[in-house]
Formats: structure tokens, sequence, C-alpha cells
């Protein structure tokens, strides 16, 4: 675990929302919902490039309608 957000959210209010996952060469990550910043910090853990994505659902029912993930050509 690199960072955590530990506020209420209320995601469950019948709207899409918009979760925005950045990763800098660098290590900083930036995360937004609905264009607000709601994480900011540098995963200085590993010096590799970012390899894989992960979501884990502690409980609730969540669907994804769209995942892109973009990067550079190693």
């Amino acid at each position: 675990t690199i960072e955590v957000y530990d506020q209420l959210l209320n995601l469950e209010d019948g709207r899409s929302h918009n979760i925005e996952w950045r990763r800098g060469t660098d290590g900083e990550m930036v995360v937004l919902l609905d264009d607000k910043e709601i994480i900011r910090t540098v995963d200085r853990a590993s010096e590799e490039s970012f390899d894989g994505f992960t979501v884990i659902n502690g409980g609730g029912d969540y669907a994804f309608s769209q995942i892109a993930i973009f990067g550079t050509n190693r």
C-alpha cells in the first residue's frame, strides 16, 4: 500500500463517476475523482515502470463501463 484515502465518498448517488489515476515516470501519482484531486503521492518503492492495474471491491456493487490505460512503449 502506497497511499490510502480514508474519507467518505458518496458514489451511490445514482450518477456516473470518473476516476482518473495518473502516474509519472518519476513515480508521482495523482488520483482524481470527478476532476477533484483526492490523492497525491510518490511511489518510491520501485524504480520499475508501472505495469499493472488492480481493482479490489471490499463490498458493494460497482460497474465499470470503460477502462483506458495509456502509456509509452518501452
